[in-house]
């Protein structure tokens, strides 16, 4: 006669994993990395490239050059090849801050969004799975912590894409792992990720030179404020979802090891 196991209390150590492979945990670090380090490489790359650049864009049709911005926009930001705020800032002074170059920058931003979203979910959900199955106390953990952010989750994706100083593609990968659609985490990533991009523009559209943006700080004094209010914001939803996911576990535990010895 064989009895059910006692369910493994919260606090207790995961087990170890039968085959040790630490594929996953490799797999989800080289993204990492990707997603962070790719970016101003692209962007270094372009402002070194301006004057080429500015030579061939100028010989073009203006419908063709607007078309040829947002078709480069989506491929390049939506690849982690450029950091979303260094291509708004480019293309401000590409068009010379012309309210066309808004409006191919608002285009190539949304459809850069789900892109990005899509190839994180699509490179990195499947590795960060069997990685937490081999931790089950942490998937159950996160799982509920999800569930009880409720509404509070929304806004902590809206808010991490206001800051500029928040990598969008590694932002792309922290996003993907939610149990959200893709067209509602764009929509809202999107909503974010506007304002930044726009201002970018602005700056842009104000250099007399590309290598006057990396010569300087675009962002500003504020851009630091808004940062630490998305930081404070962020852990103030964190540890509350924490404790709640907490006690829910804790209480599912303890009815779990109730009925266990009820049988």
């Amino acid at each position: 006669m064989t009895t059910d196991a006692a369910p493994t209390p919260l606090d207790a150590p995961d087990q170890p994993h039968a085959t040790g492979d630490t594929k996953p945990a490799g797999i989800l670090i080289a993204l990492s990395a990707y997603a962070v380090i790719a970016p101003p490489v692209g962007l270094a790359v372009l402002l070194a490239s301006s004057a080429t650049i500015e030579g061939f864009w100028s010989g073009l049709p203006m419908a063709l050059a607007l078309v040829l911005a947002v078709a480069l926009g989506v491929l390049l930001v939506g690849s982690a090849l450029l950091p979303s705020i260094g291509f708004s800032g480019y293309m401000g002074y590409l068009f010379h801050g012309e309210i066309r170059a808004y409006g191919a920058v608002v285009i190539a931003i949304i459809g850069a969004t789900f892109l990005g979203i899509w190839w994180a979910r699509r490179l990195s959900t499947t590795a960060a799975r069997d990685l937490l199955a081999r931790h089950p106390r942490g998937q159950r953990m996160l799982d509920t912590m999800e569930r009880e952010s409720g509404r509070s989750l929304m806004t902590l994706v809206f808010m991490s894409r206001l800051s500029p100083h928040m990598p969008f593609a590694f932002t792309n990968i922290l996003v993907a792992q939610l149990h959200q659609s893709l067209t509602r985490l764009a929509i809202v990533s999107t909503l974010g990720l506007l304002p930044r991009s726009l201002l970018g523009v602005a700056i842009g559209a104000g250099l007399r030179s590309a290598q006057e943006w990396s010569g300087s700080s675009p962002y500003g004094a504020w851009m630091w404020i808004i940062t630490v209010v998305v930081i404070l914001v962020f852990v103030r939803i964190t540890v509350k979802a924490y404790r709640a996911a907490r006690v829910n576990n804790e209480a599912s535990a303890h009815e779990e090891a109730v009925t266990a010895e009820s049988n």
